[in-house]
This record gives C-alpha cells, structure tokens and sequence, in this order.
C-alpha cells in the first residue's frame, strides 16, 4: 500500500470521525431540547392540577383561616380565604411527586401588579420566582387581583440532566471507541508501511550481497574461458577461488 493510499483512508476517515462527532453533539442537543420540554410540560401539568383542585375540591375550604401575618392576611384577605398554605404546600409536594420531580424547588404565590408575595416557600428566590418561566395564573380562585402561583428549580439542568445521563453517557462511550479504533487503525496501518519498508530494504541488500560476488564469478568464470588466459597458466592464478 502506497503512501498516497494511507493518506487517502486518513483523510477520509477523519472526514467520518468528525462527521459522526458532529452529528451525536447535534442528537444529544436534540434529545436535551426534547427533555427540557417534557420536564417544562410535566411541571405546567402539576401547577394547573394544584389549581384544579383548590377550586373544585370542598376538602380544601377553610372556615377559620389564619395566618402568622394580620396585616398581609387583611391585605389580602380573599386569597387566603381560599387557600390555606399548608394545603397549598401539600397539594404541590402531592402534585410534583405524581410527576417524578424530587423536591429541589421553591414556590410562591405572589400579586403580579406590585410583585409582593403572599405565601410559598420562596426563601431568597424572589427574583428567580418573578422571572421563572414556570407559573400558574389564580385568577380563577382569586378574581380582585391577579395572583400568580410561580416555581423555581434552582438546579433544572442538573434535574434533566439527571432524567437522561444515559444518552451523553452511551454517547460519549461510543465516540470514545470510535477514536481509539480510528487512532490504533492508523497506529498499525503506519506501522504495516514501515514493516514493509524494512523487509523491502533487508531484501534489497540481500539481493545486492549477493550479486556482488555472484557477478565476481561470472566475471572470472567468463575469462577463464579466454583462449589468452588458458595458454597462460600464471594469468589463471590472479583470478579469486571462491
């Protein structure tokens, strides 16, 4: 195999290996795109059964409501004679179970006209809560305001990554050996070639090893065949006896 050939498989072979490359980055792309989604709906679907279920269950009326803060709950009044926040917090946990998301989440419920929240688990994540792309209107429960049930995953890419480890990880697995059969293919066609140099060099020296005192012989066998060198004993003598 000439070198122009092992050139050629090389390129080409690159050419494959990126485009393979390219092509899983583009399907794992794909398939973190579709899991993205599936996870948005999954949460969407929890929220609005939450609501569902405030609104058409008797179960979750309250006769007595209270709450540790008299001047909020006066503010808004309504909203808490509606939902009582610990239900509210278990309808979610209940809601969020039946779709296999772990609680890794905050929540809140908050007015949308001045951004003053009312109840939820929010901690420090009022900011993320106002801008989470994962909310609920209560307008249904709540008709005076505009109150909105929001939810915040502070590690969503790790969670969805968590749902789909199996594709990158397969992924990457067969792309590792794809390079390592690419890289030792190489590896031993390279060294196929110098192999095959060598034994075509150790032969030709050989061969010439041999002529060399092959020729010789012919040489002196040719002269000595001379009639001149026949009639001359002493001239016989000077020819090499192998």
């Amino acid at each position: 195999m000439n070198r122009k050939v092992i050139r050629a498989i090389i390129v080409l072979t690159t050419i494959s290996l990126v485009a393979a490359l390219i092509t899983q980055l583009f399907w794992v792309r794909d398939a973190w795109d579709l899991q993205e989604d599936q996870f948005n709906h999954r949460v969407k679907i929890a929220l609005k059964s939450v609501v569902n279920q405030l609104l058409t269950s008797d179960e979750f009326s309250l006769d007595n409501p209270q709450t540790d803060n008299p001047e909020l709950f006066t503010e808004h009044e309504e909203l808490f004679n509606e939902i009582n926040p610990l239900i509210l917090d278990s309808l979610i946990q209940e809601e969020m179970g039946c779709m296999k998301i772990r609680k890794d989440y905050v929540y809140g419920v908050f007015r949308s006209n001045d951004s003053i929240f009312v109840m939820g688990i929010y901690d420090a994540f009022k900011k993320e809560l106002l801008k989470s792309p994962h909310w609920v209107s209560l307008t249904c429960i709540c008709k005076s305001d505009n109150y909105l049930l929001a939810i915040y995953f502070e590690h969503q890419q790790r969670l969805i990554l968590n749902e789909m480890i199996i594709l990158p990880v397969m992924s990457g697995l067969f792309l590792l050996i794809l390079v390592f059969s690419f890289f030792f293919t190489i590896y031993a066609m390279i060294r196929q070639k110098k192999l095959s140099e060598i034994k075509t060099d150790f032969v030709n020296n050989m061969t010439h090893e041999f002529k060399t005192p092959i020729s010789t012989i012919s040489v002196s066998s040719e002269m000595l065949t001379k009639d001149k060198v026949i009639e001359s004993p002493e001239k016989i003598k000077k020819f090499p006896i192998y």
